[in-house]
């Protein structure tokens, strides 16, 4: 959007504010025309309606229970003081607002001390304290953003916006993005950290993997401010999680949310968690060590099933558990030498189904007959629950059980035909295209790789009497590979964020494969191809 005359500023005139020095601790920057353009952004959503809209779009991993409904009256209160033409005309501003903001800022909002009424809202009416503070400004374009990401068009927009702008989607959601880093940042200014600052710092996270992929350095840099407000405010510490019964509520959904977050970027990078599980102790009562399985069951039914009731809320009990798992198995490898031998392997498997039948049962859902689903939105949450399960099966096999390469290839095998299904079925839910290329990151992708490395590894070991060898012959696995990117190329396109981590690791496949097989197969594709089906494994 181009600078506009009249004191109405271009969103991307606020990400200049993102590259701007840090003033003092708690005083106001002196480019007040930057603040006055991050705020801008408020403008472009007329009604409550529309902004509604914009939010049943977004991903199943952005933390859902009670925030939609606080969202709602954030905007309803922006809304009001526009009516009351407070923020109407943003070339009246002066230091005095300025410095309100900043003032709010710098103390929690008194919902945090105050209990929630059931609808999500405040029991009180919302006042400046509440909203007319940066990191509340800053949920409100991250959720803005976050929706932007799952639609095809700027419909929900104000149509006046879209008429004077040219400008692709893709470019206004990355000048909301640094609006909403705009908004970090003048939060940072005044050292205050809440939950509503980590609940902002989650979301710009997820944003910021939409845009620029898992593998990024603002996600990588995002990941520990997280990991810092969390210890500092102390969501580590059920202590602090169970206060006010619905504000404690909100204060799991962050934490859920930042601990699987954590552990999903963590093992897409390759790196140790940044909230490892020994300081996240008692995690609401469940202690999940290998002879601890029943707590599980225990905390799931007593605790997150009652306490998460969107329908995402599989997919957060699921991730949360799965991601404890895959946590404990990659400890339990650097122990293998101090334990008696399969012992944690065997262990780990039993635990690992042991959880899943409890969180079946628990939930009510058998994420395995997610096709046979009859509304797409619940076949969509049952599949990305069955692909944490399936991956999680594949990364003990992969760390704990290497000795069993035809049972891995298997799993990898399954994985992959659930990821290519569930390709097929994205026909009818466009919305979730962003979300399931991020799923194809975290799972099919590490999946392909140990395909490709156990067909490099045992190829030539084929018995003469074991048919079963013949699996991870060269044309075989290359044929299946084959099939997972094409499937891949109508999720994944050029101009999405996880586009060159799929590139290079079908290059790396390639030419790995290629090199080591005699057959002259690759996975390169001539010149027009264009996959017209979705064929299957």
């Amino acid at each position: 959007m181009e600078p506009r005359q009249l004191g109405c500023h271009s969103i991307g005139n606020a990400s200049q504010a993102s590259g701007a020095s840090i003033p003092h601790m708690g005083q106001s920057p002196n480019d007040l025309e930057t603040i006055s353009a991050a705020y801008q952004v408020l403008f472009y959503i007329k009604s409550s309606a529309s902004f509604q809209q914009l939010l049943d779009s977004l991903p199943p991993d952005t933390p859902g229970f009670l925030m939609k409904p606080l969202v709602c009256s954030f905007l309803a209160y922006f809304t009001q003081l526009q009516s009351d033409t407070f923020l109407g005309q943003v070339s009246t501003w002066g230091f005095d607002t300025v410095e309100r903001v900043f003032r709010n800022s710098k103390v929690s909002p008194r919902w945090l001390a105050n209990d929630i009424g059931p609808d999500g809202h405040t029991r009180q009416d919302l006042d400046d304290q509440d909203c007319l503070r940066w990191d509340a400004i800053g949920i409100i374009y991250a959720t803005v953003a976050l929706s932007l990401t799952v639609r095809n068009d700027s419909s929900d927009f104000d149509s006046d916006v879209s008429q004077r702008d040219s400008r692709a989607r893709e470019t206004i959601l990355k000048d909301l993005t640094h609006a909403v880093n705009t908004c970090i940042r003048f939060q940072e200014m005044t050292g205050t950290q809440t939950e509503l600052y980590l609940w902002l710092l989650i979301q710009d996270i997820i944003l910021l993997i939409r845009i620029y992929g898992g593998k990024s350095r603002c996600v990588w840099r995002r990941l520990g401010d997280i990991g810092n407000v969390l210890f500092t405010i102390g969501l580590h510490k059920p202590s602090l999680r169970n206060r006010v019964i619905t504000v404690m509520h909100i204060r799991q959904q962050l934490f859920l949310t930042a601990y699987t977050l954590d552990k999903a970027i963590t093992t897409l990078v390759n790196r140790p968690p940044r909230l490892p599980r020994q300081y996240c102790l008692d995690l609401d009562n469940i202690i999940l060590s290998f002879q601890a399985a029943d707590g599980v069951n225990l905390y799931i039914s007593t605790t997150l099933s009652h306490l998460l009731s969107s329908p995402a809320s599989l997919v957060e009990k699921v991730s949360l558990v799965m991601s404890i798992v895959r946590e404990d198995a990659h400890v339990a490898r650097s122990t293998l030498h101090d334990s008696p031998e399969c012992s944690t392997p065997e262990k780990m498997s039993r635990l690992l189904k042991g959880v899943w039948q409890s969180l079946k049962i628990s939930c009510s859902v058998q994420p395995e007959y997610w096709q046979m689903e009859r509304l797409p939105h619940q076949g969509y949450i049952l599949l990305i629950a069955y692909l944490e399960y399936l991956y999680t099966q594949v990364y003990i096999w992969q760390h704990l059980l290497p000795g069993q390469p035809y049972t891995l290839g298997d799993m990898c095998r399954r994985t992959l035909e659930t990821t290519i299904c569930g390709v097929q079925s994205l026909g009818s839910l466009e919305e979730y295209r962003s979300d399931y290329a991020w799923r194809l990151a975290l799972f099919g992708l590490p999946t392909a790789k140990i395909l490709a490395s156990l067909s490099l590894t045992h190829s030539e070991q084929v018995s003469q009497t074991t048919r079963r060898s013949n699996s991870f012959g060269q044309g075989t696995v290359i044929s299946e590979l084959n099939t997972f990117f094409s499937c891949i190329q109508t999720v994944v396109q050029p101009n999405d964020a996880h586009y060159t981590d799929f590139q290079q690791t079908r290059q790396m496949i390639n030419a790995s494969l290629a090199q080591a097989a005699d057959l002259d197969v690759t996975l390169s594709y001539p010149p027009g191809y264009e996959s017209t089906t979705l064929p299957t494994l």
